[in-house]
């Protein structure tokens, strides 16, 4: 199980070692192309086009398709764990435990009503456990006594 797991794991070290590599590459020819890049905009004499196109706009709605840097995700022996999970809970099954027929589970464990009425219920009982607390300070001592 180990080595399936470390193997799988090497594949995708092997793999943003690649991807690490295109990056190094794609950054080297970025780095070879903007001197001249930076030439051609500080040989013109007047910048002030810049300021009012609405090139200045795109920035901050910038929209991207894809990531830039990764292809996001999960690696495949992550994703490999999730497929093999089992599916949603046969509520149906108990039915036949529940007084109230069938479909009274799903619908019963489905309905957001129920959990608020469950929560609002807990939230009440815990407010009277800590008003049932007492806390008394004992004179002259440090010491908190909780009843």
């Amino acid at each position: 199980f180990a080595a399936e797991i470390f193997h799988d794991l090497h594949e995708e070290a092997m793999t943003t070692a690649a991807r690490g590599h295109g990056l190094m590459a794609r950054v080297q020819q970025l780095e070879a192309e903007f001197p001249s890049i930076e030439k051609a905009f500080l040989s013109q004499t007047n910048h002030s086009p810049f300021f009012s196109s609405s090139g200045a706009y795109w920035h901050p709605n910038l929209q991207m398709e894809q990531n830039l840097i990764t292809h996001g995700g999960f690696p495949h022996f992550v994703m490999d764990s999730y497929e093999e999970c089992r599916g949603p809970p046969q509520l149906f099954l108990l039915d036949k435990f529940d007084v109230a027929g069938d479909g009274a589970c799903l619908k019963r464990y489905t309905d957001p009503s129920f959990f608020k009425v469950e929560t609002a219920s807990s939230g009440i009982a815990t407010v009277e456990v800590q008003r049932g607390k007492k806390i008394r300070k004992k004179v002259g001592s440090e010491k908190i006594i909780t009843t």
